[in-house]
């Protein structure tokens, strides 16, 4: 145990913050409606904090990194691998779109 997270632990207030996993204090309301126990904003605070979401994360943006560059402007429109591409992309934006709100509501 580090004494920056003895610090954090003693910062948090026993009746209104959250500390996560990682030791993290939680405080105060997000998007001004959602307390740091409110029931939304642990469940986004677990999901933040689970050691498989970074890692999915960056596998997602390796993924789009790799399919923007498989796309390219030359290829003729309405083929299968413009319709993967595009669907691919859907998914990406799916997965970004969810992570930004999931942070948005832990943070």
């Amino acid at each position: 145990v580090h004494a920056r997270d003895c610090m954090v632990r003693a910062a948090a207030k026993p009746g209104e913050d959250a500390v996560g996993r990682s030791g993290r204090v939680y405080a105060g309301k997000s998007l001004f409606l959602f307390g740091a126990r409110s029931t939304p904003r642990k469940q986004a605070i677990s999901i933040v904090e689970s050691p498989l979401f970074d890692p999915f994360i960056l596998l997602v943006i390796l993924g789009n990194c790799a399919l923007m560059a498989w796309n390219s402007p030359l290829d003729p429109p309405g083929t299968q691998k413009a319709a993967l591409i595009g669907t691919c992309e859907h998914v990406a934006l799916a997965i970004f779109t969810a992570e930004m709100v999931v942070k948005v509501l832990s943070f």
